[in-house]
């Protein structure tokens, strides 16, 4: 008896230890994409940078630049169509060819091997019919200023609004992030978006005819006290840039992608960041802003 049970014990781990089977994980050859990244505003030089996207499980933490692409933009109201010199680290650029506002403008972008790039974006009107005021109110007990503005353009905007201290340490322009190549670096500082809760985010869909009411409290300074570290006194600004539909999207689709990262798991999948790029990733898309000088 002892003899069948350690036959039956012996055949069982014979039996289980020969199905055992080393699995190998395969994946799909990696077909690098075009990357393009370019951000363009009135008075400023078109400035589009390319790159491949990399493997996330490749240990190449290196970026790809492509330098042998021919990239042309025309302008779509007047034909003017120029190519973009390569001026390296995958920025190709032509000094000489700016956007203008309410104007439509085509990508191309051809790299040997590849399909063509193709997309289209615009420099949207800035916003005319803004009314400021400002009260001074307590606020957790401290003295504050409550900032309430509206926007009463009759047309259909998409806006991102902030609030800007300046002064002869911190332009305005090193603060604002007003070049293009700065914009889209820049996500984080100039971006509140808090789309869990619609009385705070800063993020603007407005329809035609519609107008838009908002405010927002700042700390209590009085006027012409100063910081000592910063003793200059400072000038207060509301800065309304007007986005492309395009950029709009990308804003809140980026939102979503950063919520989603932190709360990941194996159920779980990050929403796609917005891209207008045809046969290609990223995004290419037109903005204009506007600073108005706010009294405290």
């Amino acid at each position: 008896m002892r003899f069948l049970q350690s036959f039956l014990v012996l055949s069982i781990f014979i039996l289980l230890t020969s199905c055992e089977e080393e699995y190998v994980f395969t994946q799909e050859k990696f077909v690098p994409k075009i990357v393009v990244n370019s951000v363009f505003t009135e008075n400023n030089p078109f400035n589009v940078h390319l790159s491949f996207s990399r493997d996330i499980l490749s240990n190449n933490n290196s970026p790809q630049f492509i330098s042998n692409a021919v990239v042309t933009i025309k302008e779509t109201a007047t034909g003017r169509t120029e190519e973009l010199p390569y001026k390296g680290d995958g920025n190709y650029s032509y000094t000489f060819f700016t956007p203008k506002i309410d104007f439509t403008y085509e990508l191309t972008v051809s790299v040997p091997g590849h399909k063509v790039i193709t997309a289209k974006s615009k420099v949207p009107l800035k916003v005319s019919n803004v009314d400021i005021n400002t009260e001074n109110i307590i606020h957790q007990q401290q003295e504050a200023v409550k900032i309430n503005f509206n926007i009463s353009d009759k047309n259909q905007g998409f806006f991102v609004w902030n609030w800007f201290q300046s002064n002869k340490q911190n332009p305005i322009d090193s603060i604002g992030f007003a070049t293009p190549e700065k914009l889209l670096n820049s996500t984080g500082n100039i971006r509140n978006v808090n789309l869990n809760d619609n009385d705070q985010t800063n993020v603007i869909s407005k329809d035609t005819n519609l107008e838009y009411n908002t405010s927002f409290v700042i700390d209590g300074k009085k006027d012409g006290e100063t910081d000592p570290a910063t003793p200059e006194v400072e000038e207060f600004y509301l800065r309304i840039v007007s986005l492309s539909k395009e950029m709009y999207e990308f804003y809140i689709s980026l939102e979503k992608y950063i919520d989603e990262d932190g709360q990941i798991s194996s159920l779980s999948y990050l929403p796609k960041v917005f891209s207008n790029v045809d046969n290609g990733l990223g995004l290419f898309a037109g903005y204009s802003q506007r600073y108005i000088e706010v009294k405290k």
